[in-house]
């Protein structure tokens, strides 16, 4: 290309007279540059030239600190550099080096300037020129910055952990240790599998950390994420595109540029389409990449890093994934990483690094853990989510004491709440109960009238006529309030517990004096057989004792429990009596996990907007959970008394008070204490020795008959829980925890058949019973008649017995989908328990 063509092509000099170019022609220089020469260097103050490429092509690189280039742009035949060091005379922002073989004119600063005072048109265009290539070299710039930043968003800071904290010693770490050493003395691929959370990308940063790609960018890319994204090609290998991205680049950035010079690791890569695994192998084997919308190739310099849950070899089988890729991860460096449950040894160290870390992000001073809470951290199996799993646990841990120690009831230990289906209602919509929850007219002010009616009632136990006929206090307790809970229970749920008069009397007591002891470790272990063991005691009582007709004797059990609940107060924290002790609270408990309504919260929002925890901990106008309840983990009514206080707490408002579907938790919850089955069979067995002696008008006299009902009053219960192990039995479970699991889980849906049998045994004690009769006549003459008691009770016993069978239906459904383990035999075992259970309560009960 001549000079002048190349002038006039040049936009800079192509408005100039003829006169002017062949003048200008004469004082430029030819040179040339060898491919990977420096033709100016960033920083330094050396340019005496203007610069005009006349064949070849040369490259703007920004120098980094740690000796790296980031590139700029090309610059090709018929444009030109250099004009801004002339023009402002600060040291060179980027060096400029020749790509290949380059010729190009160079002109003298003298000679520059000459021309610039000699034509104004020049002047003028140049300073246009100018102005529009500082623009874009400031976006250059910018665009350099972006990706910076972006490198800094995705590749987050690696805070090493000890190895001795992450890497647990041992013969089932040995393989771990010796691939990590492996994989940080070669740059082959690397592939991780292992279980969620287990620690697969810090275990990649950790390898990335000790190998020369430390200093550059290590991108996790979580591939399940990309693929909800949808447009995974632009996410890999970035896009041009024909207007400024974002008024801020000319191009997308693909993680695969990202991670030039560093680390590139596929997060779950087995959930790539087989078309992107293809795309990601042939850059593997080909070191090299074109963005969407270029035909220019772009060297790939990355090392790749990999993790999956499944083994790579069977997706290969199924057809799933590709054969290359899978032959370049499992040909490199292979490490399986053991779940957190097979190397329990790290969580104390584990422990000590979360606290120390959540901490100080909430200015707290814990020192750490107590021994019963790390004992309950170590025999948790951490199947939901491994080390990820035990961070969230000391997270939310962290948030709630108010000493400097974790106790255990600060470890919510299992799976959140799940959320709720489609069939339930938010009362807290409706605006006038809202403002009404939020006034704290419930339970506050309702609290002192029960108290107050408690008292009384107490009092003409003891005070009033020793005639249960004549005394008032022993119909309002058996004829009037007895049945009156156990209907009110599918209704209301655990509200009873709200305006409990023990309670109100322990807040009473505690503002005088208050201990606030933790709950013993035994009790809190075994809570809940202490429970159902003091059920039956109380029920036994009643029984032996004759107190339906003893107004003494219900007196002294008022006492009694009154005595108990005040004790418990002025010595355990908060409500423990009513969480750990109470037998009326495990019975409404059990009985409300049937109810219509619960207390939810949205564990979206728990999840990620809570920050101090305040149902927990309260505020400074309202008290913290009395149950020791966290709002995410509450998925049952058995541990929540619907006292309202996280509503008025939350400060998110991610409570809600629904109207739901009978029953839900029943097959949905994951955090019901497992042993208050014992209860179920408890409230199951207890009610058919009563049944049987008033069927057959067995007066409780004398000690031989006493023994007899004793024995049988402790003794089914025993056997209605061995008679539920039977279908489990018969369908050859594969282990004793299985088992167990099993019948911790079905039990529960006992629930509404013990509820309505017991409804349809108080039925006929509400008073004005006996006064209403049924007839059913045929043309034939009578065909029944009887108390109007007997058809409701058959029809309490029906809708009862369908209601278990829909739970047990809903539990074999749920654990069909979740494990797939689920046998006919053993739900239609149960299915005909039932049935029969129903049965001699209806014999017994119904048919005299």
């Amino acid at each position: 290309m001549s000079q002048e063509i190349l002038l006039t092509q040049t936009d800079l000099f192509q408005h100039l007279p003829p006169e002017a170019l062949n003048k200008l022609k004469s004082f430029f220089t030819l040179k040339t540059f060898r491919a990977g020469e420096t033709i100016i260097r960033q920083g330094s103050k050396e340019t005496q030239h203007f610069y005009i490429v006349v064949r070849g092509l040369v490259d703007l690189l920004v120098d980094e600190e740690d000796g790296s280039r980031v590139y700029l742009a090309s610059i090709g035949p018929g444009d030109y550099f250099g004009e801004r060091a002339l023009l402002v005379e600060e040291e060179n922002s980027c060096s400029v080096v020749a790509r290949e073989d380059t010729e190009i004119y160079l002109l003298s600063k003298e000679n520059f300037y000459q021309f610039l005072t000699s034509y104004p048109e020049l002047s003028r265009h140049f300073i246009w020129t100018f102005t529009q290539r500082l623009h874009k070299t400031n976006r250059l710039l910018e665009e350099k910055e972006y990706k910076k930043a972006l490198i800094d968003l995705l590749s987050e800071e690696y805070k090493p952990y000890a190895e001795s904290i992450f890497i647990a010693r041992g013969n089932l770490m040995r393989p771990v240790l010796e691939g990590i050493k492996r994989a940080i003395n070669n740059s082959a691929p690397v592939l991780i599998e292992g279980e969620y959370g287990a620690g697969k990308q810090l275990l990649a940063r950790q390898i990335h950390a000790k190998t020369a790609r430390s200093k550059k960018a290590f991108i996790p890319v979580d591939c399940g994420a990309l693929m909800e994204e949808g447009n995974w090609e632009e996410a890999l290998f970035g896009r041009e595109h024909n207007q400024p991205f974002f008024h801020l680049t000319e191009h997308a950035f693909g993680y695969i540029e990202l991670a030039e010079g560093g680390t590139l690791f596929l997060k779950n890569c087995d959930q790539l389409p087989l078309q992107a695994q293809q795309r990601i192998r042939q850059v593997v084997e080909t070191r090299s990449y074109s963005r969407l919308g270029s035909t220019q190739v772009r060297q790939a310099d990355f090392r790749l890093m990999a993790s999956t849950r499944i083994n790579l070899n069977h997706k290969v089988e199924a057809g799933e994934f590709d054969p290359g890729l899978a032959k370049l991860l499992l040909g490199g460096t292979y490490i399986y990483l053991p779940p957190l449950r097979e190397r329990k040894n790290t969580i104390p160290k584990l422990v000590d690094y979360f606290i120390a870390k959540y901490a100080k992000l909430v200015n707290k001073n814990i020192t750490g853990v107590t021994p019963e809470a790390m004992q309950a951290l170590l025999k948790h199996d951490y199947k939901l989510g491994n080390i990820k799993e035990l961070e969230q646990i000391i997270e939310r841990a962290v948030a709630l004491p108010s000493d400097n120690q974790i106790w255990p009831r600060h470890l919510f230990l299992g799976a959140p709440a799940v959320k709720p289906d489609n069939w339930y209602f938010n009362l807290l919509k409706i605006k006038p109960f809202a403002r009404w929850v939020m006034n704290k007219i419930y339970p506050d002010k309702l609290q002192y009238i029960t108290a107050t009616i408690f008292i009384l009632l107490m009092l003409l136990c003891f005070l009033g006529p020793a005639s249960a006929a004549r005394n008032p206090a022993a119909f309002l307790v058996w004829r009037v309030w007895w049945p009156l809970m156990f209907l009110s229970f599918f209704w209301i749920g655990r509200t009873w517990c709200s305006i409990c008069a023990y309670a109100t009397y322990g807040h009473v007591v505690r503002k005088i004096k208050a201990y606030q002891l933790p709950v013993p470790s035994f009790v809190r272990k075994h809570d809940a057989l202490l429970v159902t063991l003091a059920f039956l005691i109380i029920l036994w009582a009643e029984e032996i004792t004759h107190m339906r007709s003893s107004p003494r004797a219900t007196g002294w059990l008022m006492v009694t429990m009154l005595s108990l609940a005040i004790i418990s107060a002025v010595i355990f924290r908060r409500e423990s009596w009513c969480r750990h002790l109470c037998p009326m609270g495990g019975l409404i408990g059990v009985c409300s996990m049937s109810s219509v309504i619960e207390l939810r919260s949205d564990t979206t929002i728990c999840e990620n907007q809570c920050k101090g925890a305040e149902c927990y901990n309260g505020t400074a106008e309202n008290p913290g959970c009395p149950l020791f309840q966290h709002l995410l983990f509450v998925d049952n009514n058995q541990n929540c008394k619907l006292c309202l206080q996280c509503i008025r707490n939350c400060p998110n408002h991610s409570a809600s008070l629904n109207l739901r579907l009978p029953g839900r938790e029943i097959w949905l919850s994951n955090q019901v204490r497992a042993k208050m089955s014992f209860f179920v069979c408890a409230l199951l067995g207890s009610l058919l020795p009563v049944i049987y002696l008033e069927t057959k008008k067995i007066a409780l006299q004398g000690g031989e008959v006493k023994l007899l009902y004793s024995l049988a009053h402790f003794l089914i219960p025993v056997a209605i829980a061995a008679a539920l192990f039977i279908p489990g039995l018969l369908c050859s479970p594969r282990t004793k925890s299985l088992l167990w699991a099993r019948f911790w889980h079905t039990s529960y849906a006992y629930v509404p058949l013990a509820l309505a049998a017991h409804i349809a045994h108080q039925l006929q004690f509400i008073p004005g019973g006996e006064y209403f009769h049924y007839l059913i006549r045929s043309k034939a003459g009578w065909l029944a008649q009887g108390p109007i008691a007997q058809p409701l009770q058959t029809v309490t016993l029906l809708v009862g017995l369908f209601f278990s069978w829909f739970c047990l239906w809903q539990i074999y459904q749920h654990r069909q989908r979740k494990t797939g383990e689920a046998k006919a035999c053993f739900w239609l075992g149960h299915a005909l328990l039932m049935g029969l259970y129903a049965t001699i309560v209806f014999r017994l009960m119904v048919v005299r």
